[in-house]
């Protein structure tokens, strides 16, 4: 298994597997015992029994290490079994979502344009979304695509922000991280505090209950997480900078599972990590990509990582973003220019593998939709008006038609080409 060598509370990680190279506290096999062994091994009678008594407990504790370090599970990338003639409508259920998001306010007739979708959340009967681009703000949707209201306004005053960089929800409260503070709002809006973090160039960030908090940075000279107690202080660090191409803005860096756990990626790492306290991380699943994997330690090691790492990108997989619920992971990834997808079933312990420009998208109608959230068990699609009525332009739809078709028809009919995205939400059944 490759990795980023990083360092965790005192123990080195040879790779993000989390290979221990020198012994932690708490050794279950510690060196007192060792010397009365050597003790007794003085005695030339004694030397075959102690001998014996060696073997066995080092067997014993070997064993037990091995299982420690491998208690986490693999998601596994078999080119082999992939698909090149999948349809989209068969692995997944009849119920589709459509939620077209709308661009105006119908109580100030403000208009609302949205360039993407950086992060989702849902909570209840609302979709809060963040657009760093073209809003700038986070906005609140009802699932019938009506604007709700923003959390937040533009500017320096209290309860304002500059540049929201990312929001987390907890315990009926959403924090927003700007240009060196943390604002804190209830779920309506109505502002609560605002929170310095002058010494945090943070790029996203969640919040750790009540113990503290994650920060991702992307700052030179400094680990790309850190861990802060409640009042910002920093308490431990991970994942050294190391050079540029490793420390971009990704998709979905930081994500709450279905289980409560907050889970870590890094570009080009091929583990992902569960962050529990403010300890360290500990590794929650390995994406195993066989044969196209990069070798991070090989690029690491080189005289010019950089260069090494642009000669070989084409070559491997790099995940481009990855999310789960209970029940499916969905993991998006580049090979050779080429967009991926593997969705595996944690219920059948199924993989569906395909190259995206291979699939019949009978349900988006848009070859360039990607995943923007997870709610329960349904995944949210980002779609555009666009290329949904230009791909439904000459499909006929008749009373044989699938309901889904006939709706998507419809909402082409009533989309103008300047409106927002629409999102898509669905099951998968496999």
């Amino acid at each position: 298994m490759t990795g980023i060598p990083v360092q965790l509370g005192g123990i080195k990680l040879a790779t993000a597997r989390f290979q221990i190279i020198r012994p932690a506290a708490g050794n279950p096999f510690p060196a007192a015992f060792l010397k009365f062994i050597m003790i007794l091994s003085l005695s030339k009678k004694r030397s075959v029994f102690c001998i014996s008594i060696c073997s066995i407990c080092l067997l014993l504790f070997s064993c037990k290490e091995k299982v420690a370090n491998n208690s986490f599970d693999t998601l596994k990338v078999d080119f082999l079994n992939s698909r090149d003639d999948l349809v989209f409508s068969s692995i997944i259920s009849t119920e589709v979502e459509i939620i077209p998001l709308s661009n105006q306010d119908d109580d100030t007739s403000e208009l609302i344009y949205l360039n993407t979708i950086n992060k989702m959340a849902i909570v209840g009967n609302e979709i809060f979304i963040l657009d760093l681009l073209n809003a700038n703000k986070i906005l609140v949707f009802d699932f019938k695509g009506n604007f709700i209201r923003y959390i937040g306004q533009f500017g320096e005053a209290p309860g304002e922000y500059l540049q929201p960089m990312d929001f987390g929800i907890r315990d009926s409260q959403i924090s927003v991280l700007d240009v060196g503070k943390i604002l804190t709002f209830d779920l309506n809006g109505n502002f609560l505090e605002s929170v310095r973090i002058n010494s945090i160039r943070a790029t996203s960030f969640f919040p750790l209950s009540e113990s503290g908090y994650t920060f991702l940075t992307s700052e030179r000279e400094v680990d790309n997480l850190l861990l802060t107690d409640s009042d910002f202080n920093q308490v431990n660090s991970f994942f050294p900078y190391h050079f540029r191409a490793l420390n971009p803005l990704l998709i979905n860096p930081l994500y709450e599972n279905a289980a409560g756990h907050l889970i870590y990626r890094r570009n080009f790492n091929d583990t992902l990590f569960k962050i529990s306290n403010l300890e360290r991380p500990s590794p929650y699943l390995y994406i195993d990509y066989l044969s196209k994997k990069v070798d991070l330690e090989k690029i690491l090691n080189s005289s010019n990582p950089e260069k090494t790492f642009n000669e070989s990108l084409s070559n491997y997989c790099n995940t481009i973003y990855f999310y789960e619920s209970k029940n499916y992971n969905y993991l998006s990834f580049v090979l050779e220019g080429e967009k991926w997808i593997n969705i595996y079933s944690k219920i059948t312990g199924k993989t569906i593998l395909f190259k995206n420009s291979n699939l019949d998208d009978d349900v988006t109608y848009d070859p360039f939709s990607y995943l923007v959230g997870v709610s329960g068990e349904k995944f949210f699609f980002l779609v555009k008006p666009e290329v949904i009525q230009n791909s439904l332009f000459n499909i006929a739809v008749n009373s044989e038609s699938r309901s889904h078709l006939k709706k998507m028809k419809s909402l082409a009919s009533e989309l103008d080409r300047e409106d927002n995205m629409v999102l898509i939400g669905v099951e998968f059944n496999f």
